[in-house]
């Protein structure tokens, strides 16, 4: 099946001027609605895990991981679950040339310009090093015209998803599936090792930090894309006085950018709801920003954006209310196979209804008062 689709992709590739950009989108959305989309992504996953696995087994050690930014979401969640298959990699042993290649804008996610997209890889390729062990792998930035020369230097077979590297396709939407699949075949202490924890950010601790014990909150704002992953005024106030219930005594830290930060101060004034901290008064980048996550004793998010793949990819408390998009439920109540009963993901529909988040409180779905510590 997958030679015939390749087969299709390529005859459609060679349409004139709208081949790949018109068709070829329209080809892949009626796949995607196809009956069976979960059972075909793990499927894939699973051999790309099993191939990965088997490369390990023969002894080879040398993988090139590329994030090719022409073609990828310049987003934080896709390059959080890339660098987990690297992390991964990195624990059993393996040595990771890990590859930017630029591109030029506008890009395609959000229409960003090119001095967005130059700082995104900046701050990418500081998460990168930060996140990988500077002992086994190593962080390069190139150009298009680098990339051919640079995979025919290298062991395919060490390639992360090979064929879609080499042709320049997007496999930013696999990633986490592979991850997912390569984390069940650890045990519980391996995977520790792989998981993010508050060492991998010590580095980035803000000088100045709210009281020893508090949470974490992500909130998401944005103007431009994807509003439908903010929270609202209404939304705001019934999180708010929910985690103050199930967190008595805790600060409450709002983690968001600049422009979140300033817009939910504002909600926060104008609801009269008291006592919240604002990351960007301590932190002013993404990593300082989860070394706050990583410091607190809870991480609570509804909807949101990329960052919050750093607590669940870890194994501190959390509960998380999102849509699950490219990924793939490990099990009915899991999304990673790594969860504990502490950390909890709840698949809620992409486009949320009027009222959701009340009514999920409402039927004791979500926001039930924990225990101090925030251990369910």
């Amino acid at each position: 099946m997958r030679h015939v689709r390749r087969w299709v992709r390529n005859v459609v590739r060679r349409i004139p001027v709208v081949g790949e950009s018109r068709v070829l989108p329209v080809l892949r959305s009626w796949y995607d609605r196809l009956p069976g989309l979960d059972r075909r992504r793990k499927k894939y996953a699973r051999s790309e895990a099993r191939r990965l696995l088997k490369i390990l087994e023969l002894g080879s050690r040398r993988f090139t991981v590329v994030f090719d930014c022409e073609v990828t979401g310049l987003a934080y969640g896709d390059l959080l679950h890339v660098l987990g298959v690297a992390r991964f990699l990195e624990c059993r042993g393996g040595v990771v040339a890990f590859v930017f290649v630029e591109t030029e804008g506008p890009h395609f996610l959000g229409e960003m310009d090119q001095v967005e997209i130059d700082r995104f890889i900046d701050d990418a390729m500081e998460i990168a090093k930060t996140i990988l062990s500077s002992d086994r792998s190593s962080v390069q930035r190139i150009s298009p015209e680098e990339l051919v020369p640079l995979l025919g230097a290298v062991d395919r077979r060490g390639i992360l998803f090979a064929e879609f590297t080499t042709n320049r396709r997007p496999y930013y939407r696999d990633a986490f599936n592979v991850f997912n699949q390569l984390m069940a075949t650890l045990d519980v202490e391996s995977r520790g090792s792989v998981l993010f924890g508050s060492d991998d950010f010590e580095a980035y601790v803000p000088e100045a930090l709210p009281r020893s014990t508090y949470i974490t909150w992500h909130c998401r704002y944005s103007t431009r894309w994807d509003q439908g992953r903010q929270i609202y005024d209404d939304e705001f106030a019934t999180a708010y006085h929910a985690l103050r219930k199930g967190f008595p005594g805790r600060e409450i830290v709002i983690i968001s950018d600049v422009v979140g930060c300033r817009h939910y101060a504002e909600i926060a004034t104008k609801l009269d709801l008291g006592g919240l901290w604002f990351s960007k008064d301590f932190s002013s980048s993404f990593l300082g920003d989860c070394a706050l996550i990583m410091g607190s004793e809870h991480f609570f998010c509804y909807r949101g954006g990329g960052i919050l793949e750093v607590p669940f990819m870890s194994s501190m408390s959390f509960e998380i209310i999102a849509p699950v998009m490219n990924e793939t439920m490990w099990d009915s109540r899991r999304l990673g196979c790594w969860q504990s009963s502490s950390q909890r993901w709840l698949n809620v529909p992409r486009w949320r209804s009027k009222g959701e988040l009340s009514e999920l409180l409402a039927r004791g779905e979500v926001l039930t008062a924990p225990p101090l510590g925030g251990v369910r």
